[in-house]
């Protein structure tokens, strides 16, 4: 993977900072973002190398999620419903239409 297609950014969503890592397609159609998510207690870099392995036409994003890695933590309580609305602004003001998840927690991994 290059620097030309990969690179670490940040975007601002409420009273938090989201530090994420962005694959961009090599394509000029691209024909799938993957949103990859974290478990307790990592951060974005566990999925590096699923980044570096996507093939050329996709899209890959791995975030650091509320309090963790280098996104802050905001005020108030974590919960999955605050992490949800998280991802909701998020892929909004990436302005991606249609995503695939892919998450891991308790050693299981998921897509949806």
């Amino acid at each position: 993977m290059t620097e030309r297609n990969f690179k670490s950014s940040k975007i601002r969503i409420g009273d938090i900072s989201i530090s994420y890592y962005i694959k961009s397609a090599l394509t000029s159609e691209p024909t799938e973002t993957i949103i990859f998510i974290h478990g307790f207690p990592f951060n974005k870099k566990t999925w590096k190398p699923q980044l570096e392995s996507l093939a050329d036409n996709v899209t890959g994003i791995a975030i650091d999620v509320r309090g963790h890695g280098n996104t802050t933590a905001g005020h108030g309580f974590f919960s999955v419903d605050v992490f949800a609305k998280d991802l909701v602004v998020f892929i909004k003001k990436l302005d991606l239409e249609q995503v695939t998840f892919m998450w891991y927690i308790h050693g299981r991994i998921y897509c949806t």
